[in-house]
């Protein structure tokens, strides 16, 4: 897997709410009163959005990888008084910062060793960033004591690359939106977050200024195996839900074996190559027990399979990547995407 983790903030509804759907399996932590999705984003309706101070927001990548890359779209009001304010890190295991992109007040960006409010800086670039728009940053990180490298893209273009650093050998275990300073914090958000790493063929390097388009299925198939509950309408309809709705409606199966494939929408005409589908589903089992899940993409008579997923009691978020089209065996087109179809079964 190379593409670990895409978020556009769109589907967890805003404020408190949307707060709480996002610690439903999809992050790991966010600070009471800090970041939370809301209106103004890079790309579709919402960003994570930020009071201006002593917000964190952490995410998880389910492994510890010593090669990581992480890019973003960062909206600022205004840029911060201190280097000390506006940072995404990344974190180990034990939850140690190891290395902070950091924001300066002339619109540089700063690297630092250790965390946003207190490492030290080993690289800056010119000043490339500016208030009141979005920037899209996207930073590669090889974590080594003697071939450490930081490389920094803004806008696509490359602001900063340093190499033969030492960096240590603990591997990232998690990546963090951090404004630790409450006196100095100024308003801001992020949108069009993804995670990489430099596993596999597909997404294993630098990706570009990419937009994460949030969309939900647009019609049922003959292969219909899970009963809709709440409503009469279709199953689509029950799942295509900008802020989740818990048992309101839903789609439900209690055979294994059982599958539902769903149709998919049309993209945007400027839409090229795609850098990778990610099926960010949330499910749960009905009570305490064994319940598993796997979506696929379907293209053509090929398959390509997620993850087979564990459920509990509670709604989670499961991540499913899907970097390449089974058919092509190549990255996914507008006409190979609005072809396919998205399915989901019950494997236990």
């Amino acid at each position: 897997m190379a593409l670990l983790f895409a978020d556009s903030f769109d589907h967890y509804g805003t404020g408190a709410t949307g707060r709480t759907n996002m610690l439903a399996g999809a992050w790991a932590e966010i600070s009471v009163g800090g970041y939370t999705p809301g209106a103004g984003g890079r790309t579709g309706s919402n960003a994570l959005r930020s009071s201006g101070s002593g917000n964190v927001a952490r995410i998880s990548m389910n492994g510890l990888k010593s090669v990581v890359g992480v890019a973003y779209g960062v909206w600022m009001a205004a840029l911060p008084s201190t280097t000390s304010v506006i940072g995404v890190v990344l974190r180990s295991q034990a939850n140690n910062s190891l290395l902070a992109v950091c924001v300066t007040p002339d619109g540089a960006i700063a690297v630092k060793t250790g965390n946003v409010f207190s490492g030290t800086i080993i690289a800056i670039s010119d000043s490339v960033l500016t208030a009141g728009t979005f920037h899209h940053v996207e930073f590669k990180a090889v974590l080594d004591d003697t071939v450490g490298s930081i490389e920094v893209r803004v806008n696509g273009v490359v602001v900063l690359n340093s190499t033969d650093l030492n960096l240590g050998t603990i591997p990232a275990a998690a990546v963090v939106f951090d404004s630790p300073s409450t006196a100095s914090g100024v308003s801001h958000a992020y949108d069009d977050f993804l995670i990489w790493d430099n596993v596999g063929d597909y997404c294993n390097d630098f990706l570009g200024p990419q937009r994460v388009l949030t969309y939900f299925p647009v019609g049922d198939t003959a292969q219909a195996d899970w009963t809709v509950t709440g409503g009469s309408g279709p199953g689509y309809d029950a799942i295509n839900k900008a802020v989740p709705d818990g048992d309101t409606s839903f789609i439900g199966a209690a055979n294994v074996g059982s599958k539902s494939d769903f149709t998919l929408p049309t993209l945007p005409p400027e839409t090229a190559v795609i850098a990778g589908v990610f099926v960010p589903v949330m499910g749960r089992i009905d009570e305490a027990g064994v319940g598993n899940i796997k979506m696929s993409m379907i293209s053509g008579a090929n398959v390509v399979s997620g993850l087979d997923i564990n459920l509990t009691p509670g709604y989670i978020y499961s991540r499913n990547s899907f970097e390449f089209d089974p058919t092509t065996n190549a990255p996914w087109t507008k006409a190979g995407f609005e072809a396919a179809l998205v399915r989901i079964e019950k494997t236990l």
